[in-house]
């Protein structure tokens, strides 16, 4: 038996570009999109350049859901690609959402590593990095703000 699949919609965002189509562009003038590493202190790493998602692009995540300006970097590229690939369509639902990601989910343990490991007491909100410590909490987060959540 065969069947047929259409890919209704696509989104990315990556050191590439902001969504697809700049990906794309940036594929094909075969750009380095490698730069020096700012989201973090990389002063004790031996490597200090990286691809990296902008802070800017990940702002826009706030257009979608305010809450969004506090999410982990995951959670808001995730937001972003996931919202690009509804077309921006707040009705469109799709019959299945397949999710292709690093997902970033391992940065929230980090956090709650590095706060142990500073030897200050931890933050009143340090339980919140262990609870979105699940790899699939980005896709999880941006499903649910986008009205998919019954899709999973």
């Amino acid at each position: 038996m065969n069947h047929r699949v259409v890919v209704t919609g696509m989104g990315c965002i990556s050191p590439l570009g902001a969504d697809c189509r700049e990906a794309e562009a940036a594929l094909r003038e075969a750009r380095d999109c490698v730069t020096p590493v700012t989201a973090f202190d990389v002063s004790g790493c031996k490597c200090q350049s990286a691809g990296q998602v902008s802070d800017d692009w990940l702002a826009r995540s706030a257009e979608i859901i305010r809450p969004a300006r506090r999410w982990d970097r995951a959670s808001q590229m995730m937001l972003l690609a996931t919202a690009e690939a509804l077309g921006g369509r707040a009705d469109f639902q799709p019959d299945a959402a397949i999710i292709a990601t690093t997902s970033g989910g391992m940065t929230c343990g980090e956090k709650f590593y590095r706060a142990l490991e500073s030897g200050r007491p931890l933050p009143r909100h340090a339980a919140h990095w262990v609870r979105e410590y699940l790899p699939q909490q980005p896709v999880l987060a941006a499903m649910g703000t986008l009205g998919l959540a019954d899709r999973l």
